[in-house]
């Protein structure tokens, strides 16, 4: 069940769900792998294992990575906002927030 769809892009989709264990919303961001490409993406690669090494309370959580025949599939810790909407705050964050 998809719950939202932020952001879609042309090999990479972003969507909300569920997780099923916890029912906590998580935030799924799917790559799509060509056939005619080897593999999964040097990017995501990189990405996912900066992303298991990095354990800070200011950096998005890694909490699986599922991989198919034909996506990846990362699974992260969901955020009300993300940077674009603090950086629209022009340096104004509300305290609550903050913490």
């Amino acid at each position: 069940m998809k719950i939202k769809i932020p952001q879609k892009l042309e090999l990479m989709a972003l969507y909300l769900k569920p997780k099923i264990e916890t029912q906590e919303i998580v935030a799924l961001k799917r790559v799509r792998l060509d056939d005619d490409d080897e593999g999964v993406p040097s990017s995501a690669l990189r990405e996912i294992c900066l992303l298991k090494e990095l354990k800070h309370k200011n950096i998005v959580r890694l909490h699986d990575v599922l991989h198919s025949e034909k996506k990846l599939t990362l699974v992260f810790e969901h955020c009300d906002q993300d940077l674009k909407y603090f950086d629209s705050l022009n340096g104004e964050i509300d305290a609550d927030v903050a913490s």
